[in-house]
């Protein structure tokens, strides 16, 4: 599978703050998806994202990305180890009129369902291994371990609503 995408936000009610001021908002993501398998036990899959436009008065320029590879055991379990990675640029100086920082304009943000809810897909990098199995066909156990990192230490993490829940402009 290969998905190409393109997604346009935009508010053109010069209510968008920048770091050079106030202005409209008018965000460009151009990427691609893909899933497949290499034989019947080894997956992979990928997500990469660009965006590009305008934040208030700030030249937008950012990526994300995200990589997954796993193996499936002959069982009747269908026992499966994966590896993944995500990263989401950051914004590395939020004095210089240009925002680095990915905004997730795909996916979720609700109460019920996963890490998206810890955090957004912005200024972030997520190392994952999982392991999973289906004793059943309706019935399939997933453990996941997760080490969170900030892409940028002069950005902050943000709740999965986009706000930002802390930032250390000095980096430190």
């Amino acid at each position: 599978t290969c998905d190409l995408f393109y997604v346009l936000q935009l508010n053109d009610q010069g209510e968008t703050k920048g770091e050079d001021g106030l202005g409209n908002l008018k965000s460009h993501t151009v990427g691609a998806y893909v899933k497949g398998k290499i034989c019947s036990q080894i997956d992979y899959g990928g997500t990469f994202a660009y965006q590009f436009g305008d934040w208030g008065q700030d030249h937008i320029d950012a990526y994300g990305l995200n990589a997954s590879a796993g193996y499936t055991f002959a069982h009747p379990w269908k026992p499966r180890l994966g590896l993944e990675y995500s990263y989401a640029s950051g914004d590395s100086d939020p004095t210089d009129g240009v925002r680095e920082t990915f905004s997730a304009v795909l996916g979720a943000v609700d109460t019920k369902y996963g890490r998206v809810n810890l955090f957004n897909w912005m200024n972030l990098q997520d190392y994952q291994a999982a392991f999973s199995i289906a004793p059943t066909k309706r019935l399939k156990i997933l453990l996941e371990g997760h080490h969170f990192r900030l892409a940028d230490d002069n950005d902050a993490w943000y709740w999965a609503s986009g706000k930002a829940m802390g930032r250390d402009m000095s980096g430190s």
